[in-house]
């Protein structure tokens, strides 16, 4: 375990999730818990979110469903994986799949193997591919999915879904291609008889601006954790950030001028410079190109700018004569009046809000807070 603390504010996640409750109604809040809650902790995440509206949750794999119903209290609400599962995946964890889990079909070799490890009835979700062209049956052949899913004796058709590639960029007009796909398959079901109970199609980005998407229900994942889907939809609709990533200034030295500082002599002083220790490195999902790519931390309130590699363990910044060994850094989140936020951190970093949270690394203690807003 690192010095390092993300500081999970549960209060936000609840905010976050009334502030969908209340955006989509009646459609109900799946709240996407996968990659052990985007990083934050998947288990308390849940808690808060179902407390706080959601009436569902959603996964990645089988592991992290059965870990989810595992717990000493487990939700008694719907545990949806998101995506069809590999046959290694399913014969391995099948008798430990709690009874709230929904499986995701996406073939007909997925529904027949689920079929055949079924010893009752399980309730799945027909996905569609309607362009994303990562998982799901093709619109041309859904009805016929829907048919055989109808016919197996394992299954019950609940659900029928699609996910949209582009959602986070408001004017690209392939969402509305998607969209009109996706239409025309529930056309298609239900002339032949399908009416599945739930249609979902809205990530977070699509909940936020497309309300044709939110349909039955929809998948509240990245703007759960107070991040908005893309720059472009910061501030459509009231976020709170979830984490707040610290740690400690360990050693503080200086520089002389001429000297560098980390592996492979990257960085030079131009002048006397005085640098500070932070323990925690790119073992820990801070990324080993951070100062490169002009990535700051904070310390008194004030931006500090990393330079040299981050190192697996360490990384150093550049900091004034007031800080000390002891002092705290915040590398995401506020500090007096100063914030750095995860989305700054991506944009920095060529990347995504949700690949800077989920990359953060288990030797970080995740301490659950709540902050008074």
């Amino acid at each position: 375990m690192t010095t390092a603390t993300a500081h999970i504010d549960l209060s936000a996640v609840a905010h976050n999730v009334s502030v969908f409750r209340d955006l989509v109604g009646p459609a109900r809040v799946c709240a996407v818990v996968k990659a052990d809650g985007y990083g934050h902790g998947a288990d308390e995440v849940a808690r808060t979110a179902v407390a706080a509206g959601a009436s569902w949750l959603a996964v990645a794999t089988v592991a992290e469903a059965t870990e989810l119903a595992g717990a000493a209290d487990p939700l008694d609400v719907p545990i949806l994986v998101l995506s069809e599962r590999p046959e290694s995946e399913l014969r391995g964890r099948w008798t430990d799949l709690p009874p709230t889990t929904r499986l995701t079909i996406a073939s007909e070799a997925g529904a027949r193997l689920v079929d055949s490890l079924a010893t009752e009835p399980i309730p799945v979700h027909l996905k569609v591919d309607t362009g994303m062209h990562r998982m799901g049956v093709g619109p041309s052949a859904a009805v016929s999915l829907a048919d055989l899913v109808a016919e197996l004796p394992g299954l019950t058709l609940e659900g029928v879904c699609t996910h949209l590639a582009v959602a986070d960029e408001p004017v690209n007009p392939f969402t509305a291609t998607q969209i009109q796909r996706f239409d025309e398959v529930l056309a298609d079901l239900e002339a032949v008889g399908h009416h599945p109970e739930i249609v979902h199609v809205a990530n977070s980005a699509a909940a936020m601006t497309r309300p044709e998407t939110h349909h039955d229900m929809i998948r509240l994942g990245i703007a759960m954790y107070g991040v908005a889907p893309s720059a472009g939809l910061d501030g459509v609709v009231d976020l709170r950030p979830v984490l707040r990533l610290t740690a400690v200034v360990t050693a503080v030295r200086t520089v002389d001028t001429g000297e560098s500082v980390s592996y492979g002599r990257r960085w030079f002083a131009d002048t006397p410079t005085r640098i500070a220790t932070v323990p925690i490195g790119y073992a820990d999902g801070i990324r080993r190109s951070s100062a490169a790519a002009g990535v700051e931390v904070l310390i008194g309130g004030r931006r500090c700018p990393m330079v040299g590699v981050v190192t697996m363990d360490q990384t150093m910044v550049v900091v004034d004569d007031t800080v000390a060994v002891g002092d705290e850094v915040v590398l995401i989140g506020d500090q007096g009046s100063e914030s750095i936020t995860a989305a700054e951190v991506a944009a920095r970093l060529d990347t995504i809000g949700y690949e800077v949270l989920v990359a953060l690394g288990r030797r970080i203690a995740r301490r659950a807070t709540v902050r008074p807003w």
